[in-house]
């Protein structure tokens, strides 16, 4: 009985914990993100983001579920409307759907977009390009084609 009194407190504990600001670099509440791929193509933006879940954090996030993980990683990434296609205690697969503005002569438009902390590493890959950013927390807006050349 007393275990479960100890599981819900550190449930409790986990749930309650401030986010940490972006100021603090690249830690947001128990997760640390370590590197964000985004590659666009049509209108569809499929961001890869790698991450460190804290050492107390891990057995709760494994015993528990992941819905409060994905609830943060959403928020992390600014994402509202994300399926997530893996989510592992390192790395999860967000798809996300008209992503961009179609322009409608083959050219798309993604808008800038903040993020909650410093990433040290986003790479965004198009159909024909791939640019990378360095200890940032944003996505500059980006015009590209949706077909390779």
């Amino acid at each position: 009985m007393k275990i479960i009194y100890v599981l819900s407190a550190l449930l409790l504990l986990s749930l309650i914990v401030p986010a940490v600001s972006a100021d603090e670099g690249s830690q947001y509440s128990y997760i640390g993100i370590t590197n964000l791929s985004v590659e666009l193509s049509d209108n569809e933006a499929v961001y890869d983001v790698h991450y460190n879940i804290d050492e107390g954090v891990q057995f709760l996030v494994l015993f528990l579920g992941k819905s409060d993980l994905k609830s943060k990683l959403s928020r992390v990434m600014n994402i509202k409307n994300g399926r997530f296609d893996i989510v592992d205690m390192d790395h999860a697969v967000i798809t996300v759907d008209n992503s961009s503005v179609d322009n409608g002569d083959g050219s798309l438009w993604f808008p800038r977009k903040e993020l909650m902390v410093n990433i040290p590493v986003i790479s965004v890959k198009t159909p024909r390009t791939s640019t990378t950013y360095n200890d940032t927390k944003e996505i500059p807006g980006i015009g590209y084609f949706a077909e390779k050349v």
